[in-house]
């Protein structure tokens, strides 16, 4: 039996436990309610983003079979808990078929357009620090920041192809994630390039140390090109050897 109720119209439902049910909600309904919530919601950002501006058709029809799965899951009196499960699944990977393109579009334009920006940036770097004896220093550091943007573009795109469901909403962000990343690439490669130069850190791939890139293009441009791909995973383990040599760990 059903201890749900469905209340309200179209996107905004409400699930409910049934009042006149006193014994502990059974695991799969109370999961079937979770992943009827996480579809709904997911569904209304993607309205709000637009991504349904020119489509509300679609929209409908997702909207009705979450109805539809939360019903044959969790409300009828003969539960099917499986069907609604496999039905709420198909409902995922029917939004991903049929809107990816949208939604990841829009931000790896966006994010296109900061990196050409930040590009910019690194080439009056390296400019700059060929031109000027006071900033001679800052060798190479242009040429690091030239291949990281390209590289974390690349490393967007990547991650587009590998979407799930759960991370649609890292993907509608577009009027300020895309910006916030470019600008974390650029200071994250400055900071290590600096670590490298002054010897704080020390990265070593193969026979290769990556601290000589102020002497060699390929170098820094392999130094970039390594914190546009792991510019994430970098930081974290940037962070943590760094605290290690200050505090001696």
């Amino acid at each position: 039996m059903g201890t749900f109720v469905l209340e309200g119209d179209g996107a905004d439902f409400n699930l409910a436990p049934r009042p006149d049910v006193v014994e502990p909600i059974p695991e799969e309904q109370r999961k079937i309610s979770q992943e009827v919530y996480e579809a709904r919601n997911i569904l209304v950002l993607l309205r709000e983003r637009g991504v349904f501006r020119n489509d509300t058709v679609a929209l409908d029809e997702f909207i009705t079979r979450v109805r539809q799965a939360a019903t044959v899951g969790c409300v009828n009196n003969n539960v099917q808990t499986q069907l609604a499960i496999e039905a709420l699944q198909q409902i995922r990977n029917d939004i991903l078929r049929r809107k990816w393109l949208t939604i990841v579009s829009r931000y790896l334009i966006v994010f296109a357009g900061w990196c050409l920006l930040g590009l910019a940036f690194g080439v009056v770097l390296n400019w700059a620090a060929s031109h000027f004896a006071w900033l001679v220093g800052l060798t190479g550091f242009g040429l690091v920041i030239m291949a990281s943007l390209p590289a974390a573009w690349f490393s967007a795109v990547y991650r587009s192809w590998q979407i799930s469901f759960e991370g649609i909403p890292e993907f509608l962000h577009w009027h300020y994630e895309p910006f916030i990343r470019m600008l974390s690439v650029v200071i994250l490669a400055l900071i290590l390039a600096l670590f490298l130069l002054t010897k704080i850190i020390s990265i070593q791939i193969g026979s290769v140390d990556l601290g000589g890139f102020p002497d060699s293009v390929t170098l820094a441009l392999s130094l970039g090109a390594i914190v546009g791909l792991s510019a994430r995973a970098l930081s974290a383990q940037l962070t943590e050897r760094v605290q290690k040599v200050v505090l001696g760990g």
